[in-house]
């Protein structure tokens, strides 16, 4: 059996969503940033350039 490379590594923290477009259709999508503790209401995020690695948009959190 072949060592998995990066094991015994721990892993990174990932969010994923599900994110509502302005223009209407939702994506699920992988964000960046950290989130309020509480928000009372939507969370904004917006696109972000691609690294070509991930498996779904990234998006960063710009406002609560």
């Amino acid at each position: 059996m072949e060592p998995v490379e990066g094991a015994g590594e721990e892993a990174e923290p990932v969010t994923l969503a599900i994110v509502e477009l302005d223009d209407g259709p939702w994506v699920y999508s992988k964000i960046d940033g950290t989130f309020p503790e509480h928000a009372d209401g939507p969370v904004r995020v917006e696109l972000q350039a691609a690294a070509g690695t991930d498996r779904f948009p990234v998006f960063g959190v710009c406002a609560a």
